[in-house]
Parts: C-alpha cells; structure tokens; sequence
C-alpha cells in the first residue's frame, strides 16, 4: 500500500541530500504483510527512496521485512536509517540519508542557551 507523505515522530533531524542532477523521489509505504517486501527494492531498484512504515504488521514479520530490505539496499550500494519507531528511510544509491543524533542535538541546545 502506497500513500502520501505523512509527518512521522524522528529521533533526530533527518536531512535527505540528493546527490544527482535528476529529480528526488520519495516513495511512503506501509507493508502489510511479507510479500510486500518486494514492492520496496523494485523502489529502490528504480532509484527512489523509501519510507517504510511498519506499524500494520507484527514484530516478527516487520523484522523479515527489514533484514530482506536492509540486504537489497546494500546490494543496491543504498543506505538507510532508521528514523522513528516502526519507521525507516531506505535511500536509494542517488541519494544519501543524514541524521543528527539526541545527543549532538542536546549538546547544541545548551550550547546555544548558554552562549546563545
């Protein structure tokens, strides 16, 4: 199942960075079950990114579809992220995925109280 963008919880900032002159494309699906599984690498196959949402399937299931995903993006030379609970970016090989962690955030925030 394919949606829209949504606004989604992070435990950082993510910054998506496209790394090509051709446009970036950003493709949100929540799997129900395995088999959709394959739907995401044809994505990624095709050079778009992907947020997985994982909220509809089971933790065991949710774990076969990440560590089937996880290897097809590195084979694919991709690389992913986790960005929230249930969720993951799985960045295709045009596009790189940076995060900021809590606690380089935390240290910049009281930083900028202290001396800001």
């Amino acid at each position: 199942a394919i949606r829209q963008p949504m606004s989604m919880p992070r435990s950082g900032a993510l910054q998506v960075v496209q790394s090509g002159a051709q446009g970036l494309n950003i493709v949100v699906v929540e799997p129900r079950s395995f088999e959709d599984s394959l739907d995401i690498v044809n994505h990624l196959k095709a050079r778009k990114s992907v947020i997985v949402n994982l909220q509809y399937l089971d933790r065991d299931i949710s774990q076969r579809v990440i560590d089937f995903v996880s290897g097809a993006t590195l084979a694919l030379d991709g690389s992913q992220e986790r960005v929230g609970h249930g969720v993951f970016i799985f960045a295709s090989i045009n596009c790189q995925v940076e995060t900021e962690s809590e606690g380089i955030r935390a240290y910049k925030d009281l930083f900028s109280k202290t001396f800001g």
